[in-house]
């Protein structure tokens, strides 16, 4: 495992040798997307049968979600998160659920802080 510092280094190495657009072309070329696929142009051809630049914004959005947890975003196992992505069901600040609040039993009005970090509560069936 890299350190810190040679993490640092190896960041402005790659700023100064290739474009931003470059870095995360590779970056979505490698990255694991779920059910099998390696890099965007596979799963977008797995999901949707499409190349990725015919992809509609709703099916970018679910495969820029697959990357943070490719097996309980998959469309095909979870499907109902499909319709529904991570970021549109986050709590806005300030919210409150009703008497049994957010994860680990958070009560507090706003974001629930456990451990001395902020978390923003995720309800699928909460209406803005």
């Amino acid at each position: 495992m890299l350190g810190t510092l040679e993490q640092v280094g190896l960041a402005i190495k790659l700023d100064a040798r290739y474009s931003k657009a470059q870095i995360l072309g590779m970056y979505l070329d490698s990255v694991y997307f779920g059910d099998g696929h390696w890099g965007i142009v596979q799963a977008s051809q797995g999901y949707f049968g499409k190349p990725p630049a015919r992809l509609s914004f709703g099916e970018a959005s679910l495969l820029a979600g697959l990357v943070q947890a490719p097996s309980v975003y998959d469309p095909r196992v979870a499907p109902r998160r499909r319709r529904a992505p991570p970021a549109a069901r986050a709590r806005p600040a300030g919210r409150r659920r009703d008497a049994a609040s957010g994860p680990g039993g958070c009560r507090q009005p706003g974001p629930c802080r456990r451990g001395g970090q902020a978390r923003v509560h995720l309800d699928a069936g909460l209406s803005a």
